[in-house]
């Protein structure tokens, strides 16, 4: 028998474990998804910020999203700079909709693009501002992915990265520590698998695990968080090498703890604590630096701050190289743990 047959086994007594770990998500994602007050309909000049301090709702969010593409609140007592920056906001965080809330069409609409495209034309190469402005008048249907969608989706993303990370932690933990197990060596030893082909198939159960895992956990999020494409395939590829870092982290407890009780209170301790420090329960902006300090020593705060990168940049592409290089280490560790054991077992 394969060591995948055999983990598929493990997998099916373990298989309330694995419900109650994915009916969790379930559970808690519409908790952290409320999608009241989504669809709002305004235009452009709606959005003109003149004073601040009485924005309204949606100004207040656009101002938010301004800020974080550095866009500083000096440069609104211009009007040209502050119809640009606008726009470029918009680019960014606009989807438009058909009215009463049907299916979305893509931000890369050639309509927004035309308008854009228009007004930065008449802005910066006409300088025309009453033409750019007449623009920004036009009503359109929209929805604004603003603080409260965008933060949704974010910490409900950062909530899934404790999810995934128990759900591998605890069972792959407790599967790995079995099949580990001397007896199970024993067995290994009389039969026809040699060490390599058990070492990849061990590879091959935990990424099957994983990656179902991952499909379940987006396709339960997909329910109640809209993804276009491109930012589904940005949130799967995070979480599987994620997931694989916490693999890699799951194969050293088991390897140093062959008791699946010992395991399993240590695992479920060490993923509690890790959701504090990397920003799964307390969003990166609000957490001490000090704490965050701990986080950056674990895959998941990497992977966390992928969440609120939110699309492919340098940083995240930084981000899963560290997460690899996380999951490279505990796996170089666990080998050279194995082997110091065995050592001292010869010398007895």
């Amino acid at each position: 028998m394969t060591v995948f047959k055999t983990i598929l086994i493990l997998l099916k007594r373990n298989f309330i474990y694995a419900i109650l770990s994915l009916t969790s998500i379930f559970i808690m994602i519409p908790f952290l998804t409320d999608n009241s007050n989504d669809t709002i309909g305004l235009n452009f000049n709606s959005c003109y910020v003149g004073d601040i301090e009485n924005a309204t709702y949606e100004e207040k969010n656009l101002i938010k999203y301004l800020e974080k593409y550095n866009i500083k609140k000096e440069t609104y007592n211009s009007d040209e700079t502050l119809i640009a920056n606008k726009m470029r906001a918009y680019s960014i965080i606009v989807d438009l909709t058909k009215p009463q809330g049907e299916d979305r069409v893509s931000v890369n609409s050639s309509l927004l693009n035309l308008e854009v495209h228009q007004f930065l034309g008449y802005l910066n190469y006409y300088k025309d501002f009453d033409k750019a402005n007449e623009i920004m008048k036009k009503e359109v249907p929209m929805k604004i992915i603003g603080e409260a969608d965008s933060e949704k989706k974010e910490v409900l993303n950062a909530f899934l990265m404790y999810q995934i990370s128990l759900f591998i932690m605890m069972l792959s933990g407790k599967i790995l520590s079995l099949i580990y197990n001397e007896d199970l060596k024993k067995r290994q030893l009389i039969s026809s698998i040699t060490p390599k082909k058990f070492t990849l198939n061990i590879i091959l159960g935990m990424f099957s695990i994983l990656f179902v895992a991952v499909l379940i956990t987006m396709g339960a999020s997909s329910l109640f968080v809209k993804y276009n494409t491109r930012d589904f395939m940005y949130s799967f590829i995070n979480f599987m090498f994620f997931g694989i870092s916490m693999i890699s982290l799951a194969n050293l407890i088991s390897k140093i703890s062959k008791n699946t009780k010992i395991a399993d209170s240590f695992a479920s301790s060490i993923t509690l604590i890790l959701a504090f420090t990397s920003g799964a329960f307390i969003p990166p902006q609000y957490a001490s630096e000090n704490v965050l300090k701990f986080g950056k020593l674990f895959p998941e705060y990497y992977a966390i701050q992928n969440v609120y990168e939110a699309e492919w940049s340098n940083s995240s592409f930084k981000n899963i190289a560290i997460m690899l290089l996380f999951a490279a280490i505990y796996f170089t560790i666990s080998i050279y743990y194995e082997k110091f054991l065995q050592k001292g077992k010869k010398n007895l």
